[in-house]
């Protein structure tokens, strides 16, 4: 369904775009253009319906990993033997499994009468019986004590405010995040609970917390909660404590680069940890589709802030790619973003050898740009810079004047051109 309403408006842009060249058009297909504003709801409401299904979906995936985590350990132990067990139980179990599970302080009785309370209250009675079991010494370092879900008591607003307290209910609240910032990370509330933890605990505690999200950075890519969680990492982190993270997603850059949650998580990691030698190495994997990802709805975002924040050579090896293709990619709904931070953020050199590209499409291929929607601004922005292409493109669109008034955006090019003359 996506595919077809992003196919009618393109239908409709293209559409517009003949109109705006003074183009003669089909009266049926100049209809269309009246159909655009329902166009773009339902494009954003089938938008919003698939974003809702991918976090349904990852955060049954997990779930299920939780599970399956819990079922081998369980299989695991048995196969140990229960001439192990009596030996080993009283030492082996680690210090989060000997205690209950933290509960804050001030929190209620969970309320099993409402379905939610009585899951939450479940999954505290199913903690308690793994307490219980032995757990073999050559295990410990297998088991995943951050996936064991902490149990929900209707705490977070108290554990928000706590952590905006004073320093001893601080301390508090994050004693009771331990084992459960897995959990939290993709839960709507947990989350932000989650963040403002990273920010208000001390480095090395805030390292600890985070620390529990290693092997679950690919699904908080994907989770409309856990992405934030990771994103206030990488702002309030050291980049050491925060490698595990570029670690988890190379391999999976480019598809990382194209969803619409994973391409903040790129974006943050190139404003913080740009000049890490383990991001360079992820950025090196997903310039490989420099291309591609730049006329990618979420994926020339990440472009983007490569020009803005990335090493020089990162944004020279993303400026020849787009010298490849200049005329198409200036013209693109996506990808002239990309081509208009590039004209605003490169070197003189860089500018002038990306303007010479697009005035190589011939004497009136820039007429052409300018009359398109998207075109436009990449014309006016290259018109702003102070390199001989730049002259020499707006003297050919001064020429074009009669042209280019027949188009709204033809004319605010053209109105532009004469200030620069």
């Amino acid at each position: 369904v996506l595919m077809k309403i992003r196919k009618k408006l393109r239908e409709i842009t293209k559409i517009e775009d003949m109109v705006a060249a003074g183009v003669e058009v089909d009266p049926l297909q100049r209809r269309k253009l009246s159909q655009k504003e329902a166009v773009m709801v339902q494009l954003e409401q089938a938008a919003r319906a698939i974003a809702e299904e991918e976090a349904r979906v990852t955060t049954e995936q997990w779930r299920q990993q939780l599970q399956q985590q819990q079922q081998q350990q369980q299989h695991q132990q048995q196969q140990w033997g229960q001439r192990h067990e009596s030996q080993q139980l009283p030492m082996q179990l680690p210090l989060q499994l000997i205690q209950p599970p933290p509960v804050f302080p001030s929190c209620k009785e969970p309320n099993v009468s409402s379905q939610e309370g009585a899951v939450h209250h479940g999954l505290h009675q199913q903690h308690a019986e793994d307490v219980r079991r032995a757990v073999p010494k050559d295990m410990h370092e297998d088991m995943v004590v951050a996936s064991i879900p902490a149990p929900s008591c209707g705490g977070v607003d108290m554990l928000m405010e706590s952590l905006s307290g004073d320093s001893e209910a601080k301390t508090h609240a994050l004693a009771s995040l331990r084992g459960s910032v897995a959990f939290h990370a993709f839960e709507s509330q947990g989350c932000r609970v989650v963040q403002l933890a990273f920010q208000v605990a001390d480095t090395r505690v805030a390292a600890e917390l985070l620390s529990e999200l290693k092997g679950s950075v690919l699904a908080a890519t994907r989770s409309p909660h856990g992405n934030y969680v990771i994103q206030k990492a990488i702002a309030v982190m050291p980049p050491a404590a925060c490698s595990f993270i570029v670690e988890e997603i190379c391999g999976a850059g480019v598809a990382v680069a194209r969803h619409r949650y994973g391409c903040r998580i790129l974006c943050r990691l190139l404003e913080h940890m740009a000049d890490s030698p383990v991001c360079a190495k992820l950025i090196a994997e997903v310039l490989t589709e420099a291309r591609h990802l730049s006329r990618h709805e979420f994926g020339h975002h990440v472009m983007e802030s490569v020009l803005e924040h990335g090493q020089p050579q990162q944004r020279g090896c993303l400026v020849k790619a787009l010298i490849l293709e200049a005329p198409s990619l200036a013209g693109h709904s996506c990808a002239s973003y990309v081509v208009e931070t590039a004209l605003r953020q490169g070197s003189i050199e860089e500018q002038q050898i990306l303007g010479a590209a697009l005035l190589a499409t011939g004497p009136d291929g820039m007429v052409k740009l300018a009359l398109t929607q998207y075109g436009s601004f990449v014309a006016r922005t290259l018109m702003r810079c102070r390199v001989d292409a730049a002259f020499a493109v707006a003297e050919q669109l001064r020429y074009a004047g009669a042209r280019l008034q027949r188009s709204k955006h033809g004319r605010r090019v053209w109105e532009e051109s004469l200030q620069g003359a």
